[in-house]
């Protein structure tokens, strides 16, 4: 995560594995990992707020605007799992 104003950076987030996809809500970053995770982490200290199953190796999110929810897809040709609504 870069700061717009100076262009530096003001956080690295070690997802452990590749991302594919991210969303912002309520100060925290939201990331669905290969891990088969959905993380979250902190805007403000970088450090990892959660992780959560995704049921699945999830491919994309939706991040509710409030933060009161996210929900992540698994990729259907690899996994069973479908849709996991995941409260925030």
């Amino acid at each position: 995560v870069w700061e717009l104003a100076s262009g530096g950076e003001r956080h690295t987030f070690p997802a452990g594995s590749a991302v594919g996809a991210v969303g912002f809500a309520d100060g925290q970053v939201v990331a669905a990992c290969d891990d088969g995770k959905v993380h979250w982490w902190n805007l403000g200290d970088g450090k990892e707020v959660r992780g959560e199953a995704a049921g699945g190796r999830p491919v994309t999110l939706a991040v509710a605007a409030d933060g009161a929810a996210v929900v992540a897809w698994a990729n259907r040709a690899e996994q069973a799992a479908g849709v996991r609504a995941i409260p925030a």
